[in-house]
């Protein structure tokens, strides 16, 4: 499937996604794309409805002795792309605000979504608005601006995330980096790119039980309970 692609834009506000033609694959191919049918219109009384009839049929007959073209009845239907995958990478975004919103305007099925490239712009945290994009599987955060594992808190509670990047952010000094990661979000089957293995799993449970894995991780899950839902 063809992804969505916003990367290079200097997109500054993820809503600027609505005013930006993505990018075609290498192949000059765009994700395919649907209309979306209007909403349906409100019942009016027959009278009224006969009355906006006439005053359409008059505007139409003004425009033509004007020489203009006249105004379209309806505004034009519109579309949403059939994606599985956005890129959002290589911008200048500084926070993720209203993602799902802004997604939601130009995806045509929110649910499909399941990779998601927020790479390489300067974002310092994951907005709770994340977990609206429930499905995701590969979430791609490497080189922002992201200092600590409280500021990804919100991604916890994406169930079926199974890759997830965080390298070359200020938090990947921490420590405990890689263990901390893989122990709050034990759907990981790869982290920074390299596969968690059987053994590593083992390591991890480990760091899990003990005292200073069980401090750092209820640390940021009260970080999560106090910024919300």
């Amino acid at each position: 499937m063809v992804p969505l692609d916003y990367c290079f834009k200097d997109l500054k506000d993820v809503s600027g996604m609505l005013s930006e033609e993505p990018l075609a694959s290498y192949s000059g191919v765009l994700p395919h794309r649907i209309k979306l049918a209007p909403p349906p219109a409100a019942a009016q009384p027959a009278e009224d409805k006969e009355a906006e009839d006439k005053e359409k049929k008059k505007e139409k007959k003004a425009s033509k002795a004007r020489g203009s073209a006249p105004e379209p009845d309806e505004p034009p239907v519109p579309y949403r792309y059939v994606v599985n995958t956005v890129r959002l990478n290589n911008n200048l975004l500084t926070s993720i605000a209203g993602l799902p919103t802004a997604l939601s305007q130009v995806c045509a099925d929110l649910s499909a979504l399941q990779i998601l490239d927020l790479s390489f712009n300067h974002i310092t945290s994951v907005d709770p608005a994340i977990s609206q994009l429930y499905n995701l599987s590969v979430l791609r955060l490497h080189a922002n601006s992201i200092k600590n594992f409280e500021a990804i808190c919100h991604v916890l509670p994406l169930t079926h995330l199974h890759r997830l990047t965080l390298m070359n952010n200020p938090l990947d000094q921490h420590s405990d980096y890689r263990n901390l990661a893989c122990a709050l979000i034990p759907t990981l089957k790869a982290f920074d790119n390299v596969l968690i293995t059987a053994s590593e799993e083992s390591r991890i449970e480990s760091y899990k039980q003990s005292p200073r894995g069980r401090q750092a991780i209820m640390s940021i899950h009260r970080a999560k309970a106090k910024a919300g839902p």
